[in-house]
């Protein structure tokens, strides 16, 4: 408004203007100062977004009162030696430390025994001497077969499988992979044939056997943790869509963040357990199965509220933190179900806590709405999915098994910077859901990827 316009207002208008203006400066500047002071601690940005601020890392759960490490009655248990040793050598004193007088005719004694692991590494080369004969009855040229081997050079499955473990599992670049076995072990192997083995290991029939008896394994699971997050693939912005449980993991890559990309595992469709999410609204659209949001999320957002000045949060947090404790002490105590006392406890409270931030939050007078409305819009709409937990035991409280799942793709992409390809990005997906299901069932990598290359399929229902 122009200085004329304000010196033709009355006084009060000015006066009502200024109120205004100014209460809209500080709804904006107390705005900007919690977005300030979000962290990867008090809300939903993901740790990489801290940057050199990172804040120290702190336990929702809070203190528990206990000194780190072992506790007091713990029994200890040291590395156990599984195996015979290769070589025994008797280590004999044969002079005296002290005096300098030679012992070695002495009397010996056991004292004890120690043990040194080492390893030496033998790559084994093979040369076929190939013959061919004629047949004398139909005059065919008859060409032994020789196992393994397509070309002149080849590589036996050992080899193929360090390359898929060190590149996939342990997300080695090809060229430091190529570089590794060819410092390490001597063994001429260019990129291009590690790009190779890679895709040769996902494209193997007992491979996809494989990933078909997870998705079976998946849909039989009484709960499911699904999770998507960006990743670079030729150049543009792909989704990484993760869907596991304790015993099994999938993983995909779409160019769709939503339900489209949702489907494209095949599973969510069928399902009809519990989901676990973070509430991101096209997990909704699956009505076959009962829904719990992750309460860690909601946790780290009441967390923010609560360091910007807010009461009701403070009051909503510790209830969901009671919420969590009291049902682990059940479980603990072998119990299936909590009490209608505690039913009624907590239904009370949650009223009284959503009554709260109704009095408190001062509503948007636009379409926007602050973070606290949208929180406390989320709580109220969804009250019952927030607390399936207390309700159903078999539910986790928390989506961390999906975030745990997909961490490896963000590794991925910090030492590579993402997927030149689809197909690479693909390849890395189907690896990495045998893989994660593998380690989830206790089995080592190394024989599941030489297993599979053997054309022995993973088998999820042991």
């Amino acid at each position: 408004m122009k200085k004329e316009e304000l010196m033709a207002l009355e006084k009060e208008q000015i006066v009502d203007l200024f109120l205004a203006t100014i209460e809209k400066l500080t709804a904006e500047i107390a705005e900007l100062k919690a977005q300030i002071n979000q962290n990867s601690n008090n809300s939903s940005k993901p740790p990489s977004s801290d940057g050199l601020k990172k804040p120290p890392s702190r336990s929702l759960r809070g203190k528990s009162g206990k000194k780190p490490g072992g506790q007091p009655g713990h029994k200890g248990s040291g590395l156990k030696i599984d195996r015979e040793p290769d070589i025994e050598l008797d280590v004999i004193p044969t002079q005296c430390h002290k005096c300098g007088k030679i012992v070695i005719e002495l009397p010996m004694f056991h004292r004890n025994i120690q043990y040194k692991y080492d390893v030496k590494i033998i790559v084994e080369l093979t040369k076929y001497n190939i013959f061919e004969t004629v047949c004398v009855d139909c005059g065919e040229t008859v060409i032994a077969d020789v196992p393994e081997c397509k070309s002149t050079v080849n590589y036996g499955n050992d080899v193929r499988t360090l390359a898929v473990v060190l590149s996939q599992y342990g997300n080695v670049s090809i060229d430091k992979t190529h570089k590794i076995m060819r410092d390490l072990i001597r063994l001429p192997i260019s990129t291009g044939t590690v790009k190779n083995i890679q895709s040769e290991f996902a494209g193997l029939k007992s491979t996809s056997d494989s990933i078909k008896n997870i998705k079976t394994c998946l849909l039989s699971e009484p709960t499911l943790h699904p999770d998507e997050s960006g990743t670079r693939v030729a150049g543009k912005t792909q989704w990484v869509h993760i869907l596991s449980s304790s015993r099994a993991m999938l993983m995909t890559v779409h160019q769709k963040r939503g339900k489209e990309g949702m489907l494209a595992g095949g599973v969510l469709d069928k399902y009809t357990g519990n989901l676990v999410h973070d509430c991101w609204i096209p997990y909704f659209g699956f009505d076959k199965c009962k829904h719990q949001l992750c309460c860690a999320h909601l946790l780290r957002e009441l967390k923010g509220l609560i360091e910007n000045g807010s009461i009701w949060a403070v009051r909503m947090f510790a209830l969901i933190q009671e919420m969590i404790h009291v049902v682990n002490r059940h479980k603990s105590d072998d119990k299936s179900e909590l009490s209608q006392y505690y039913h009624r406890k907590f239904k009370q409270r949650y009223d009284e806590a959503l009554a709260a931030a109704k009095a408190e939050i001062v509503p948007s007078k636009t379409k926007k709405k602050s973070k606290p409305e949208n929180l406390f819009i989320r709580l109220e709409k969804y009250r019952n999915e927030i607390m399936l937990f207390s309700k159903d035991f078999s539910v986790p409280a928390d989506n961390n098994q999906a975030e745990r799942d997909i961490r490896n793709v963000k590794v991925k992409g910090k030492v590579s910077g993402g997927f030149r390809t689809q197909d690479g990005a693909d390849e890395f997906a189907k690896t990495a859901t045998v893989i994660g299901t593998a380690v989830k069932m206790g089995k080592s990598v190394v024989e599941t990827v030489r297993g599979l290359f053997a054309g022995v399929q993973l088998v999820t229902t042991e």
